[in-house]
């Protein structure tokens, strides 16, 4: 017995939350070479460790790491074979849930929307009939590797089943919600609302979702997310006018102090602008130039929380709109567009700096203009080379995407909103 003296009793779970876990998971990755996508989520090894832990799910963090394309294929045989049942269309519906971030929810809120749906599930039956897919545990029901799951079911959903699933969940949180209401049920509202997750996630195209907004404006008309979600939708769909005065809306709920509508309401109007230097010349820098004013106020107020975001934009817009219109920034706008990417969070705790600064830089190149900020900017971010994580890529920024549920209170300026 004595040559079995240096074993060790190791217990395995399926969940990453443990520290001393998740710190065994990646350093197993790392010494066989295959920590591969993982590294995209985190610039250090604690981060990638803390990433791990925030997964929960050993099968996600495999996913994540390797691209499962065979756990895909798996999993999709797997839940083609499924009975149709209510409880199989329960658990599509909390894949769809999952897949918009809605990592976890109240089984007895879950229960009511499935009842609202047409579909009588009994929440315990239901966790035991799908417990490799799903976990039941204090009342909260979530979906196990919830970006796994949905690459497997996206595929058998129908449009109009998704819509009508949002449409009711969204219509049945709304009715008990008010403005800047700190709660599970907002959080939930908003997540289900976001333009960018309904088109990229449930793969919605502009008229369908502009239809869902016009269906479900009654009951949420008194909610200053929907007027802005709604004002993005426009805006994207290029109806600028019609995104103005959504915005317009929210405005008037929050009395003209939401950092998030006024962000929405400068980037509308500098969006209008960079879209008129092709389609309406005469009025390109006019409605750029109330955008780009309303934006310079927000950077001058905003507190840590938004300044990236703020920034972000200011930056990419001017960016976009003097090389289309061809006219050339100048070297006290560029020196100060230089300094507030200096201000911006480190690299190691913010993404969205690297993007945004190497778009700058390389702006700055193509115009032959240098300075020491540039420099400096090139020195803080230029570290790709060291194995720090790049940040997001530009795609993957959104810069409505700004944390609403609470106070995001700012100032008056005592100007109009133009």
């Amino acid at each position: 017995m004595d040559s079995y003296e240096s074993l060790e009793e190791v217990y395995i779970s399926e969940k990453t939350k443990d520290g001393r876990q998740a710190a065994n998971i990646y350093d197993k990755l790392e010494e066989t070479n295959h920590l591969n996508k993982l590294r995209l989520y985190g610039n250090t090894r604690k981060e990638c460790i803390d990433y791990i832990r925030k997964l929960n799910d050993l099968i996600d963090v495999l996913y994540t790491a390797q691209e499962g394309r065979q756990f895909v294929s798996y999993f999709s045989d797997m839940i083609e074979r499924m009975q149709a049942s209510q409880n199989k269309t329960a658990f599509l519906i909390l894949s769809t849930f999952g897949a918009l971030d809605i990592s976890e929810i109240s089984a007895a809120l879950f229960s009511n929307i499935l009842s609202g749906c047409g579909l009588e599930v009994d929440m315990h039956k239901f966790a035991l009939d799908y417990a490799d897919l799903i976990r039941l545990q204090d009342d909260r029901i979530s979906i196990r590797c919830s970006r796994l799951l949905w690459a497997s079911v996206q595929t058998q959903l129908d449009r109009d089943d998704l819509l009508s699933w949002i449409n009711f969940a969204v219509r049945f949180l709304a009715r008990n919600l008010s403005e800047q209401e700190e709660t599970v049920q907002n959080e939930i509202f908003q997540k289900l609302l976001k333009i960018k997750s309904l088109r990229k996630q449930l793969q919605f195209d502009d008229s369908m979702m502009l239809n869902l907004f016009l269906q479900i404006e009654k009951v949420c008309k008194h909610l200053s997310y929907y007027w802005v979600q709604r004002g993005i939708l426009h805006r994207d769909m290029e109806h600028f006018e019609e995104a103005n005065n959504a915005f317009s809306e929210a405005a008037a709920i929050r009395n003209n102090t939401s950092y998030h509508v006024k962000h929405a309401q400068a980037k509308n109007y500098m969006t209008w602008g960079v879209w008129g230097v092709y389609n309406e010349p005469q009025h390109a820098q006019y409605y750029f130039d109330i955008g780009k004013k309303q934006i310079e106020e927000l950077i001058e107020k905003a507190s840590y929380r938004y300044f990236a975001y703020s920034v972000h934009t200011y930056v990419d817009m001017m960016i976009k709109y003097h090389s289309a219109s061809g006219e050339g920034i100048s070297d006290a706008a560029l020196l100060n567009m230089a300094q507030l990417l200096l201000r911006m969070p480190d690299v190691y705790s913010d993404r969205l700096g690297p993007s945004i600064v190497k778009n700058f830089s390389d702006y700055c190149g193509r115009i032959s203009w240098k300075n020491e900020c540039l420099t400096d900017l090139d020195n803080k971010y230029n570290r790709v080379g060291k194995g720090i994580n790049p940040g997001l890529a530009e795609c993957e920024f959104d810069s409505d995407d700004i944390v609403v549920v609470g106070n995001d209170e700012i100032a008056e300026s005592g100007q109009s909103d133009g």
